[in-house]
């Protein structure tokens, strides 16, 4: 059958209108992706997860679709952050049952802590704030409990609707700072990595 039959030429347009389609949705998803809406959708989630307000510099889609975001920022009263880059990849293509989030990475993540209402320098927002970045990434952190069997009637990640690899969350280049309130420098770390990952099995 060739294109000069009226049946190959049916199927040749058709095959080229999918082909043009899927150009054009390439094309729009990489355009909103730079888009001032999608970036104050991405900040007012990040705002979410941190529990503090989060300005984000600019947004980029890779070849293929995973994210990069870049100079992000939030400062409160009692502590800030800034990360460099942070990059968000997805599975399009993935078994079923797996999550979508393949993994996080955060390049140049830089915590500084003040001393808080009574002048104390104790970061102790960074607990909760953890267990909510993890459980949002699909990342299961370890709860106490009085035994095996009520952890495997625990709620599921977000991300991993099934038994499978949970996404990783990477940090890269670490540093933390302690100031005190004039924002003098009392303590820091730097260079630190930090990788987690967990895996939820079928026994859970």
């Amino acid at each position: 059958m060739g294109l000069k039959t009226p049946t190959g030429r049916v199927l040749y347009r058709g095959l080229w209108k999918t082909v043009l389609a899927l150009l054009l949705a390439y094309g729009a998803l990489q355009l909103g992706a730079r888009s001032n809406f999608f970036r104050a959708r991405v900040e007012a989630e990040l705002s979410r997860v941190t529990g503090m307000p989060v300005r984000v510099g600019r947004i980029r889609a890779t070849e293929s679709l995973n994210l990069r975001i870049r100079d992000v920022i939030s400062v409160s009263e009692e502590a800030g952050f800034e990360a460099r880059v942070i990059r968000v990849r997805w599975r399009l293509f993935r078994p079923r049952g797996e999550p979508i989030l393949e993994s996080v990475r955060v390049d140049g993540l830089a915590l500084t802590f003040a001393p808080d209402a009574e002048g104390v320098i104790q970061p102790a927002f960074l607990g909760s704030y953890a267990r909510t970045a993890f459980e949002w990434a699909g990342v299961q952190t370890p709860e106490p409990g009085p035994s095996a069997d009520s952890a495997k009637t625990a709620k599921k990640p977000v991300w991993a609707a099934g038994a499978g690899k949970a996404p990783q969350i990477l940090l890269r280049g670490m540093s933390v700072r302690f100031v005190d309130t004039q924002g003098n420098l009392q303590g820091s770390m730097r260079g630190m990595d930090v990788s987690w990952t967990s895996m939820a099995l079928p026994e859970g």
